[in-house]
């Protein structure tokens, strides 16, 4: 399987695109939603971001240090390189994870939506993993609108109403047997 046209355009309207290093719950008071000058609290309330969120792991941070407020923003074409790179090993990380199981495009997509959000790799993750492996799409699709919808323990509305958006994408193609 692999990430559609449509898929990626709906990722990146949903994660947005910025060449300097962000707070991703940009919509917390105090945070550097326009830009962060340090990687740390106070001033990053929860997760260094850059590019098509690109989540900047601990020993990322001097890969991107020139790219703090202040600094040198990504290029555009720095920044779809690098979400070409989330791209490409999260496709292998979900393809690992189904296995040989049967999901239709939108079901894909959707996936995809949510484990780069979450990580491939979390709980809620392999509970859907595990409910389309037994061919329980329907258990599957309210296990993603139930999904989670916090930030580092706060909850947030925009992740409440992406959740619903990529339930609405996974049913949207129907079942693979009916694709």
């Amino acid at each position: 399987y692999a990430l559609s046209a449509a898929g990626k355009g709906g990722l990146k309207g949903s994660e947005g695109g910025r060449g300097t290093v962000y707070d991703d719950t940009q919509a917390k008071e105090g945070g550097c939603k326009s830009g962060c000058t340090t990687y740390d609290p106070p001033e990053v309330k929860g997760y260094p971001t850059i590019g098509i969120g690109h989540k900047i792991e601990k020993d990322e941070r001097a890969r991107f240090q020139g790219n703090l407020l202040g600094g040198t923003p990504l290029t555009e074409q720095e920044i779809e390189d690098l979400f070409s790179e989330d791209i490409n090993s999260r496709v292998k990380q979900l393809n690992k994870y189904l296995g040989d199981a049967e999901v239709t495009q939108e079901m894909y997509d959707a996936l995809f939506s949510l484990g780069f959000n979450l990580g491939m790799h979390a709980k809620a993750m392999k509970a859907i993993y595990a409910s389309i492996k037994s061919k329980d799409y329907v258990k599957a699709a309210n296990l993603i609108a139930a999904g989670p919808d916090t930030s580092k323990g706060v909850s947030s509305a925009g992740l409440r109403e992406r959740r619903q958006k990529e339930a609405h994408e996974f049913a949207s193609g129907g079942t693979p047997s009916s694709s």
